[in-house]
């Protein structure tokens, strides 16, 4: 069952959206961490999964490294995003709990640069704001977006505090939605367009 929009914006454009998006994060999360609960269902859905994808957070968005840490200790690959610079292509490469993460320039940490690349079958997604649909809105640098068009076969789950759904998010022509998305209060699976 899907949650009922908590937010009442309505095909605002992208930009726009981000920016009211980020705001309400701030206001409700801050910059620090608030605990994401861990579900245990939710870490089984992950278990036929040889390899999770995940992300290292940036300031409000939730932390997943327990989710990783818990897949790894199964004898699950885990693996973060690492870029080279800004502009180039996402690449996953192997992380585990303890491995050292280095700052980028653009806000967040990635494994180091001799990490070993990896191929997650399951992706879990950092989002700005979400819809039903599984569409998504990210930080707009377009890395999830150019990184999804070449491994469409991926699990996709979405993970994003239960305010940051909203009524409609306008598709653009190289969006990919996610399967489902991961909030404090459960999962939403994306409901099927007409």
């Amino acid at each position: 069952m899907v949650a009922p929009p908590t937010s009442t914006m309505s095909n605002p454009d992208r930009a726009t959206l981000r920016k009211a998006m980020r705001a309400l994060r701030r206001e409700k999360v801050g910059i620090g961490l608030m605990p994401f609960p861990l579900p245990s269902d939710f870490l089984e859905m992950l278990a036929p999964y040889e390899c999770i994808g995940g992300y290292h957070h940036m300031p409000g968005e939730p932390d997943i490294l327990p989710f990783l840490a818990a897949c790894e200790a199964r004898g699950q690959m885990t693996a973060l995003p690492r870029f080279a610079s800004r502009a180039s292509p996402m690449e996953f490469a192997i992380w585990r709990q303890g491995d050292r993460l280095e700052p980028v320039s653009f806000g967040f940490s990635q494994p180091a640069p001799d990490a070993h690349l990896a191929l997650p079958d399951c992706l879990l997604v950092p989002l700005v704001a979400f819809d039903a649909f599984g569409n998504r809105i990210g930080q707009g640098a377009g890395h999830y977006d150019r990184y999804l068009a070449h491994h469409r076969a991926i699990a996709k789950i979405g993970i994003a505090w239960s305010f940051q759904q909203v009524e409609a998010i306008a598709c653009e022509s190289w969006d990919v939605p996610m399967d489902a998305v991961l909030t404090e209060n459960g999962m939403i699976r994306a409901e099927l367009r007409d």
